[in-house]
């Protein structure tokens, strides 16, 4: 399905298409091999979870992927999704 859309002069899908898909190969790292990040991450979250009294590492381990897609495809456009809002009021 195609809008009018122009990326880099491409119109058509295919274009676009690969477009996008030669910009993601040079800009993409595989974060799960590059061990300063993971390290980096981990020590934050274990700073942020020691420091809370309303989360844990079972609520927070318990957020994956597909959970996160479910949420974003149950959203509505342009509506708030409270939750949202609720988690970053209280931390």
């Amino acid at each position: 399905m195609n809008k009018n859309v122009t990326i880099n002069g491409y119109t058509d899908n295919v274009g676009i298409a690969d477009e996008f898909s030669n910009h993601f190969k040079g800009v993409f790292c595989n974060s799960a091999d590059d061990h300063i990040a993971k390290e980096s991450y981990f020590h934050e979250r274990d700073e942020h979870l020691a420091g809370s009294e309303q989360i844990n590492y079972d609520c927070v381990n318990s957020v994956i992927v597909e959970l996160i897609d479910c949420c974003i495809w149950r959203m509505k456009k342009s509506k708030a999704f409270p939750y949202f809002f609720h988690f970053w009021a209280v931390r």
